[in-house]
């Protein structure tokens, strides 16, 4: 054989074999192409199926308890022909000028023993999940709980009939504080996830079963480990997605005032006069420093919007300030339905067998009530018109668990009107509380300087900002991850 013929061969066979190559290359790419649309495909009818499915769950809670939240939810007309309706609803809404970029959505959904996680942003989808028995969610709650020790300090701060005597309990976690904050966030950050959190800024979190009573802040939800949530992150808890055109609309009702927490009124309340109750609290030594000065940094607040003297004597007298005998039912509640801001530094308590009924906020007695008690029930049927409402008062942030969520006493003043509520997720010591709110409302209302910079939909981003600064003094996190905001806030 020549050798000009085995060069045409080689010639030829390399031409061959380079032809078939080039052709594996574009038919691999494809293939992936195909499969990325594929999984796509998947994830987003699996969005779409939770979604609706979630909406379900929340509308049989609200027909078995009456009068717990908002209107339900209808989905609307001819939502199943439409591929990606409710992701492009939510994107739609993340888009919008309410929310700041870096903004994602969570939506956690629980089928059969399996937990799925979406995260959706303007810009993709991605889901997660991990099989868990909700029951093991409840436990590992219990265990954090222990671990934090707030469980012997909410039960030594329950009222009690007078005279009575308090048993002995064992408050020993069965797990360690590391191995139960590990499992909570592997299950509500799987590794597909995890990736995806870099950049971001702010959850807004549509919790399930007991989820919303975990504080985030104290997970560990990137890759590396050490990192925790409070690190990189704010979040707020939301009734559902389907409620945001709902609430998003209230910020408008009052003018651009509202937008920047220079309403038009306040109501501060602390530390009401409890000794004509048949119950006992125990004593709140650090509530009436802590409303001094908040009450304070919101009067310097107005002083600074309202520049016209004669306009700055009318407001001011908006701004009430109500403490011991003085914080009675009935004055608190004639104020509050029309006040902006409300901030209550009291005793509160949640119920688990009666939670409408028997969940209240501690005030002092009057002649229309002698108890003083202002009960959820009450607090959802009210007409309020705030855009913040801080409850820095115990249990106002726990709940009962549905399949639909959860109940809590900060959820029945988001029914009555309030735009973002921030509650507490357990009973907190007194002076660390303090000193929390007291960062979280000087820094919010420094920033009152340049109204463009504050809108009603930061509250989440300054008490993570007060968390960061309290967490140096306090590092325990029972004493600075123990509130959290209801609401649509970042």
């Amino acid at each position: 054989m020549s050798s000009g013929f085995q060069k045409k061969i080689g010639i030829h066979l390399f031409c061959t074999i380079y032809k078939f190559s080039f052709l594996l290359i574009i038919l691999m790419g494809c293939s992936r192409v195909l499969w990325a649309q594929r999984t796509y495909s998947y994830t987003d009818s699996l969005f779409e199926a939770s979604y609706v499915k979630t909406i379900d769950k929340l509308n049989v809670m609200y027909s078995t308890k009456r009068g717990i939240g908002l209107s339900g939810c209808e989905l609307p007309y001819g939502y199943y022909d439409t591929q990606g309706f409710f992701r492009e609803q939510v994107r739609e809404s993340l888009l919008s000028s309410d929310f700041t970029p870096g903004t994602g959505f969570v939506l956690y959904h629980q089928e059969g023993n399996e937990l799925h996680t979406f995260l959706l942003t303007s810009k993709f989808l991605v889901h997660g999940s991990r099989f868990v028995v909700p029951d093991t969610f409840r436990r590992w709650l219990e265990e954090l709980r222990l671990n934090l020790g707030v469980e012997e300090q909410t039960n030594s701060r329950k009222p009690a009939a007078r005279g009575a005597t308090v048993q002995a309990q064992d408050w020993t976690p069965h797990m360690g504080y590391d191995p139960v904050t590990d499992s909570l966030s592997n299950c509500l950050f799987p590794p597909e996830i995890r990736p995806h959190l870099t950049g971001l800024k702010h959850l807004i979190i549509q919790p399930q079963h007991a989820i919303g009573l975990i504080p985030f802040y104290i997970l560990k939800p990137y890759p590396d480990r050490t990192v925790l949530f409070i690190d990189s992150l704010s979040y707020s808890l939301c009734p559902h997605i389907c409620n945001f055109k709902e609430t998003s609309m209230d910020k408008y009702r009052n003018g651009y005032d509202k937008l920047r927490y220079g309403g038009f009124s306040s109501l501060v309340v602390g530390d009401p006069s409890y000794s004509q109750l048949e119950f006992t609290f125990p004593e709140l030594p650090g509530t009436l420093e802590e409303t001094r000065t908040i009450h304070s940094l919101i009067t310097r607040y107005y002083h600074r919007m309202l520049k016209d003297s004669s306009r700055w004597m009318a407001n001011s007298q908006k701004c009430h300030y109500l403490t011991g005998k003085e914080a009675t039912l009935g004055r608190v509640q004639e104020m509050a339905e029309q006040a902006d801001i409300i901030y209550l530094a009291c005793h509160g308590y949640f119920d688990y067998d009666r939670l409408l009924e028997n969940s209240f906020i501690a005030l002092t007695p009057d002649e229309n009530d002698s108890t003083g008690f202002w009960r959820a029930k009450q607090i959802q049927r009210m007409h309020m018109q705030a855009s913040l409402v801080v409850l820095s008062a115990c249990q106002t942030g726990t709940g009962k668990v549905y399949d639909g969520g959860f109940i809590q006493i900060g959820r029945s003043f988001f029914i009555a009107g309030a735009s973002n509520v921030v509650c507490s997720l357990w009973s907190v010591e007194d002076l660390a509380t303090r000193d929390l709110m007291q960062a979280f409302f000087g820094k919010m209302m420094a920033l009152g300087r340049n109204p463009p910079e504050l809108n009603m939909y930061q509250p989440a981003q300054f008490l993570r900002k007060a968390m960061l600064s309290v967490r140096k003094i306090h590092p325990e996190p029972a004493k600075w991850a123990s509130f959290a905001v209801y609401g649509f806030s970042i």
